[in-house]
């Protein structure tokens, strides 16, 4: 979020205030891991028609996906919230984990990862929580 200046924030704040509490209550020992996944592309011949490039682009956002899945079947009993973002290139997922269960997470998603060469994976974190907050600021 951007603001114009200082008063701008202090007001923002002041606005917010309830719902920032109760965001930092709810995620008070909890952190966010992030999950990027990108298919990697087999050489194709170049599509020839447009129905033939969207069925591709189909066929790749549905690996994603289901890859997704995957690896938040392999710790959903660790998983507090899970959010999903598509992006032009990739799927971001998101993870809500306790502190105390990071790096377990981190080794089953690591065992997932290695079972498919056709998907690139990125794991990170742990990061603050924040694709998890949901105040929005009117510009």
């Amino acid at each position: 979020t951007a603001l114009t200046g200082s008063d701008a924030l202090r007001e923002h704040l002041e606005q917010h205030a309830e719902e920032y509490r109760e965001f930092l209550a709810r995620v008070r020992d909890l952190l966010q891991m992030e999950i990027r996944i990108t298919t990697v592309a087999s050489p194709q011949p170049a599509a020839t028609s447009g129905r033939e490039y969207l069925l591709t682009k189909q066929a790749v956002v549905e690996a994603e996906e289901n890859y997704a899945g995957k690896l938040r079947s392999a710790a959903e009993d660790m998983i507090r919230e899970w959010k999903v973002r598509k992006t032009q290139n990739s799927l971001r997922c998101y993870a809500l984990v306790s502190r105390s269960d990071a790096a377990a997470f981190r080794q089953r998603m690591q065992s997932v990862l290695s079972s498919n060469p056709a998907v690139h994976v990125v794991l990170s974190g742990p990061w603050p929580a924040t694709e998890f907050l949901d105040v929005i600021v009117k510009a």
